[in-house]
């Protein structure tokens, strides 16, 4: 599995960033519900874990394809 946090949320997707600053997309169907309460104002940074789908990409950053990310999940590494 990927690191990354989830860097903005929206009403359907979240937006992940991983430590190489590479930014993964994830349609809300594809996010563990466990992490829905903390995605409110303010919003701080959220680590996750996540798989990557290669075969789908919303938009880009950087110059690179932001493909969809799928299974993600709260890290371990949370801080509260």
């Amino acid at each position: 599995m990927n690191k990354g946090e989830i860097k903005t949320f929206g009403k359907k997707a979240v937006s992940i960033i991983t430590e190489n600053k590479f930014q993964y997309y994830a349609p809300l169907k594809n996010v563990e519900e466990l992490i829905y309460p903390f995605l409110v104002e303010p919003f701080k940074t959220i680590p996750v874990k996540f798989d990557i789908n290669y075969k789908e990409w919303s938009g880009s950053a950087s110059g690179r394809k932001r493909y969809f990310a799928y299974n993600v999940k709260i890290s371990n590494e949370i801080v509260i």
